[in-house]
């Protein structure tokens, strides 16, 4: 992954944990092509919170302000450019959505994505039981599959603590997602740098000790 011009791998990254969830239909799963019909409870979760294709997610969010309720598996500490980014997966122009932190909300448009220049190789779309009001639903419902072979362009956007009245070095632990518009966003990766100043401090910490240790006779 690319973020502010600097690569990480995924082992460099924190994902989240989701706490809530209201979808806008039924269907709610995006499932590996030729996957489980009805896969339990942990794999739906990993779809968001562990698994890092594009070929999986969970899509469409309801509207509902707040309807997407996720936390940091490690506090993310704000620093100048992006600090979370998305992806999410459209036929066409990137779904708008909008997101919450802080008490903040800021609404990130179609126009504001990147084309990864990769798309979901062959996906499944599988339907609830019914349209799920709570993230029990969404973990519990029985699924079918929809429709099969689904193949979209992946699309990314990066988001800025500091659009949300977040100073540089405080950390957040939560934010809270939904739907903006007629058509729901379809997020299939959700990530961010875990105290990434920690990480340059380390790096600058290395180099110091080549330089003393070059000044030694």
């Amino acid at each position: 992954m690319t973020l502010n011009g600097i690569e990480y791998t995924t082992s460099e990254l924190t994902q989240v944990t989701l706490t809530a969830w209201k979808g806008a239909s039924q269907g709610q799963l995006l499932q590996y092509n030729g996957g489980p019909t009805n896969p339990d409870a942990t794999t739906r979760r990993g779809f968001l919170e562990t698994d890092w294709s594009g070929n999986t997610g969970l899509i469409n969010p309801s509207t509902t302000a707040g309807s997407v309720g996720l936390s940091f598996n490690t506090s993310v500490k704000n620093i100048a450019g992006a600090d979370l980014f998305l992806y999410e997966i459209s036929s066409g122009t990137p779904d708008a959505f909008q997101v919450t932190i802080n008490g903040f909300t800021q609404t990130v448009n179609g126009s504001d994505y990147g084309n990864s220049g990769v798309s979901s190789a062959s996906s499944d779309v599988l339907n609830l039981s019914s349209t799920p009001a709570s993230l029990g639903d969404l973990l519990g419902l029985s699924s079918t599959r929809s429709s099969d072979n689904i193949t979209q362009n992946i699309h990314g956007v990066g988001i800025d603590f500091s659009d949300f009245g977040v100073a540089l070095g405080d950390t957040v632990t939560s934010f809270t997602m939904n739907s903006n518009g007629s058509n729901t966003f379809d997020p299939v990766i959700i990530a961010a740098i875990p105290e990434a100043s920690s990480l340059w401090l380390l790096s600058l910490g290395a180099l110091t000790g080549i330089l003393i240790k070059r000044r030694r006779p």
